[in-house]
């Protein structure tokens, strides 16, 4: 989905190089789930069941 990559470009770009070591490796364990999962974190803020994916995902949705 073109949404979820500009949402994900967004937050590599914007946040990735200055963000915890622990959050630069739930980004790539992220990146391993299928859209629909993602869009329903990140778009639709559905809860995600892994913690710390779930904090990064709700980083990535404040974004502008």
């Amino acid at each position: 989905m073109h949404e979820l990559d500009v949402l994900l470009e967004t937050w590599l770009e914007e946040s990735y190089l200055r963000a915890p070591e622990s959050q630069r490796r739930a980004f790539a364990r992220l990146l391993d789930h299928p859209d629909p999962l993602l869009w329903a974190w990140l778009v639709l803020r559905q809860p995600c069941p892994d913690p710390e994916l779930g904090s990064l995902c709700r980083a990535i949705g404040k974004m502008p």
